[in-house]
């Protein structure tokens, strides 16, 4: 079985895939298995540093569970003959759907006027104004996301 060493937690389900396949080593055990690991899963922002990575001469993979490596030494790895993996694209229908709920909440100002009904407003400074309908937004939206290269043709 591979030893990897595992310096962040990841979801449940993904763990549970990764424990069935893998024999998993946390960051307190580095010491003791830094000479058996030969891959590392991280996530962009915990990178293993150089110094980490020097330690761990079967080293052959540094997979971050994410989007970005930021936190990677990327061309440090790849100097070391250790290629770096992320999960591009994973999050770009969460990121999609957010810009259509943050386009909606500015729109109808949703949050000034949650605040106004929170801080006790409602009652002695009367109803909140009315806001502008949503559907400038999503219009715009649509609009702009049609002159995209690979947005689908009506």
């Amino acid at each position: 079985m591979i030893d990897v060493l595992q310096l962040v937690p990841l979801r449940p389900e993904v763990q549970r895939e990764l424990a069935a396949r893998y024999r998993l080593h946390g960051k307190a055990d580095f010491d003791k298995v830094a000479d058996i690991v030969r891959a590392c899963v991280t996530n962009g922002h915990s990178g293993p540093p150089p110094e980490m990575i020097d330690r761990m001469p079967k080293l052959e993979i540094i997979a971050s569970a994410s989007v970005g490596y930021d936190g990677i030494p990327v061309e440090y790895a790849r100097s070391k003959g250790i290629p770096v993996t992320n999960t591009p694209e994973v999050l770009n229908d969460d990121v999609a759907d957010l810009a259509i709920a943050l386009m909606i909440m500015t729109a109808r100002r949703l949050v000034a006027s949650d605040s106004y009904v929170r801080t006790g407003k409602w009652p002695s400074g009367g109803e909140y104004p009315l806001a502008q309908k949503a559907r400038w937004a999503l219009w715009a939206w649509g609009a702009s996301a049609r002159k995209l290269p690979s947005a689908p043709k009506r």
